[in-house]
This record gives structure tokens, sequence and C-alpha cells, in this order.
């Protein structure tokens, strides 16, 4: 399920943003609820979280990565009257940046790629784990190991040892945010928040080894996708 969280100073935006929300994800698998400050102390990694936030100067994109940051949050979409500000706000990576002048269709586009994202992310793969069969969500998914004939599928929920190949688990996947960055481990970018010499820091404080042979493409891949990560 979205949860919303709206941080708008203009109550006519935010009545016009809810009510078109709902249009386009009130029902369905992608329904949506709105949330409070409450909520996002408490965020719980199964929800698919997408911050609106209303800027008006470089301060308040700084304080939206922040705040992305120490939520994890899956998403952010800015919205200003301030143009200028488009190229500011890029190193937060927002999904959408929605131009209040030209509201209607920056609102669309920002629909139908959030809607793509969900596709992407909200994919369920059976697998076999000795007489089990177990049905993991790819978005749980931190990192998937490499142990001869066996995988360990490192995830939000616990760890899971299936018989199984990298080569053929990542074809199941079949998800971009899916990369291999070892002979012995394929990464999930969303987890990923610093690139360190031949190795990558996770959100939970991990670190797992890039193999030189593919440092450039994992580097790309992560470039490539909405994540907040550093080098060093």
């Amino acid at each position: 399920m979205i949860k919303a969280y709206l941080i708008l100073k203009d109550d006519n935006l935010r009545d016009s943003l809810k009510s078109k929300i709902k249009l386009f994800l009130g029902s369905g698998s992608e329904r949506v609820t709105f949330v409070e400050e409450n909520y996002i102390k408490d965020y719980a990694s199964n929800d698919i979280l997408v911050i609106f936030y209303q800027i008006e100067d470089t301060h308040e994109i700084n304080s939206a990565k922040e705040l992305k940051e120490y939520t994890h949050a899956n998403c952010i979409v800015f919205l200003s009257k301030d143009e200028s500000l488009v190229f500011q706000s890029l190193n937060v990576k927002p999904l959408q940046f929605i131009r209040i002048d030209n509201f209607d269709e920056d609102f669309k586009n920002m629909i139908e790629i959030l809607l793509a994202y969900i596709k992407n992310i909200d994919t369920v793969v059976t697998l076999k784990s000795g007489t089990a069969t177990i049905r993991l969500n790819v978005k749980n998914i931190i990192f998937i190991e490499s142990y001869g004939h066996y995988l360990v599928m490192h995830c939000t929920t616990g760890e899971y040892r299936v018989r199984e190949k990298l080569t053929t688990i990542i074809e199941q996947i079949n998800n971009p945010r899916f990369i291999r960055a070892h002979k012995s481990y394929i990464i999930n970018v969303d987890f990923v928040i610093k690139v360190l010499p031949g190795k990558l820091k996770l959100r939970n404080e991990l670190e797992i080894p890039m193999g030189r042979n593919f440092k450039e493409k994992v580097i790309q891949g992560i470039t490539s996708l909405e994540n907040n990560f550093s080098y060093k």
C-alpha cells in the first residue's frame, strides 16, 4: 500500500493534491492512504512511502533530503512555484518535480512514473527452500549471497536458503534495481548508502564486497536509479 505524507504550506494546494491522488490511486492494488508525522517515526518497510514536499528555497531542499534519508522513503516529490529550483533539487533525486503553474501536466507525469516504480518493486518471487515453498516480495530483499549450489536471500523479514543460481534468480526477479556486484552477490540498490573501495555499505551497516569487474556497472546502475548514496 502507498502511504502519502504531505508537507505543504498552501492549504488549497494540499486539497487539490489530495483530491487528485485519491482520483488516480484511490482503489486497486495501488490504493493510497495519507499519513501524519507520527507514522513517519514508525514507518514500516512493507509500505511504499511517498513524500510530497513543497519547497521555496535551497534550505527546504536540504531539509527534504534529510527527511528522506531519515525515513528511507521510497520516493519524494517536490512541488514549487520556482522552476529555478528544479536543477538544485536533482541531488535529492526526486521522483518528480511538480511545477505548481503546470500542475496538471506534471502531476500526470508523476503518476505514470510512480506506477512504473511500483510495478518494478512490488513483484513476488516463488522459491523452494528444502521441502517448503516461500514467496518473497522483491522490495524486501536486501541482497542475495551465493554459497555453492545454494543462495541465501537476506531480507528485511529474515534470511532464507534456497537451491538456485544467481544468474537464474536475477532473471526471475527481472528488476533493474537488482545488480550483480560480485561473482557471489546481487544487491538491491535501494539499500545501498555508500560506495567504498572494493565494497558497498548498506543501510543496516552491513558491508558486502564489490568485485573490480562489476564496479563500473554497479555505479552506473545506482546513479541511473533513485537512491541516496555517496562515494568515497
